[in-house]
């Protein structure tokens, strides 16, 4: 059987992440840009720095979600392959 190609390194790294480890480290690392980005938020920024904030922040919180399906998905896969 061949080996299963990942379009990048972190859908591979959490496809081999069985106990959920890689994907805990990634979305810490989220929440910890998220809560920046929110307390530069909660300061007055000029428009275009708002603007690129706001779409920094909603980048965090879909990758969080991201992260979360794609290991979903990967284990998933990996149930079904060990059948």
């Amino acid at each position: 059987m061949d080996a299963i190609q990942y379009p990048t390194s972190i859908e591979a790294q959490l496809a081999r992440d069985t106990d959920g480890t890689v994907r805990k480290r990634l979305k810490t690392q989220l929440q910890r840009a998220l809560r920046q980005i929110e307390a530069e938020l909660a300061r007055p920024q000029p428009t275009d720095v708002f603007a690129e904030l706001t779409a920094l922040r909603d980048a965090c919180v879909a990758g969080k979600a991201t992260i979360d399906k794609a290991w979903r998905r990967a284990r998933k896969a990996a149930d079904c392959r060990a059948d």
